[in-house]
């Protein structure tokens, strides 16, 4: 019998479940709106981002395997290099001359799809880059529910000319866009200890009672500073000693005779005459 070596995967990494909501969605629209604008200003377009899903719920452009996009830093654009790079010709120069643009104007056009991918990059400053993805495509996992990624719609026009994208942000680039709470490492816990030890110092309260005891309604009345009232309770039978809060006829814990110790009473405990003994109501 041989014996085969098993391979040992590592698990994937936890991620966390996110679904934007339309306030969030709101912000990352406007985050992506300012930057396109901005980049529409240099090149002389109208460009504007018009509408934020998260990418899960995004039926109107769901994705078949042979789309091209273009792939920025957390991002990527629906539309492959060449396409990309057409569209933009045919909007600085005039659809007739799209493709047949002279070289410059290629140039322009690649520079123009560049700088927009630059702009749109510079969302994600200081995140690190989505291993995930591959060359050109997002990741497969940004399409299920709880991916957290989201799509924002671009639309660019020039002299009644249009085109409409899409922009896919990845999860990591949409928390920062939607303004996700940042997740804090936890506070270090405390070093273990034995429980005697912890519980040492914990103070407790104690009374120490007497039996009760009865009076009537006329001794009551008749009670005056000065008086001697005898109580019940025999000088040779113990205190009880209970909880703070034991109401009458609670348990007793033991028992204690009364004394002094430096200059105030004190009590020596010992065990209860019985160990059904209670306090007397």
């Amino acid at each position: 019998m041989s014996w085969q070596p098993t391979a040992i995967v590592a698990a994937p990494a936890a991620r966390p479940l996110r679904h934007w909501s339309h306030a969030q969605l709101e912000r990352a629209l406007r985050a992506v709106e300012r930057a396109c604008h901005d980049w529409g200003a240099r090149w002389q377009l109208a460009a504007r981002a018009t509408a934020a899903v998260n990418a899960c719920d995004d039926a109107e452009t769901a994705d078949s395997p042979d789309r091209a996009w273009t792939r920025g830093h957390l991002l990527h654009l629906s539309a492959g290099v060449a396409d990309a790079t057409v569209a933009l010709q045919a909007l600085l120069f005039g659809p007739d001359k799209g493709p047949s643009n002279p070289p410059i104007a290629q140039e322009l056009a690649a520079e123009a799809l560049a700088d927009l991918l630059r702009g749109l990059g510079q969302l994600g400053a200081g995140l690190g880059a989505d291993g995930r993805s591959s060359a050109g495509a997002p990741a497969q996992a940004d399409a299920r529910r709880w991916s957290g990624a989201v799509r924002i719609r671009l639309e660019l026009a020039r002299d009644g000319h249009a085109t409409t994208w899409h922009l896919q942000c990845s999860d990591a680039l949409a928390a920062k866009l939607c303004g996700a709470p940042q997740l804090r490492a936890a506070a270090p816990r405390p070093a273990l200890e034995q429980l005697a030890d912890a519980i040492a110092l914990q103070p407790l309260q104690f009374k120490v009672c007497l039996d009760a005891t009865t009076l009537t309604l006329g001794t009551l009345q008749s009670l005056q500073l000065g008086d001697v009232l005898p109580l019940s309770h025999r000088l040779d039978v113990p205190l009880h000693v209970v909880g703070p809060d034991a109401p009458a006829g609670a348990p007793v814990f033991c028992a204690a005779y009364l004394g002094s110790r430096d200059h105030h009473r004190a009590v020596e405990l010992v065990p209860a005459a019985s160990a059904t003994h209670s306090i007397e109501s």
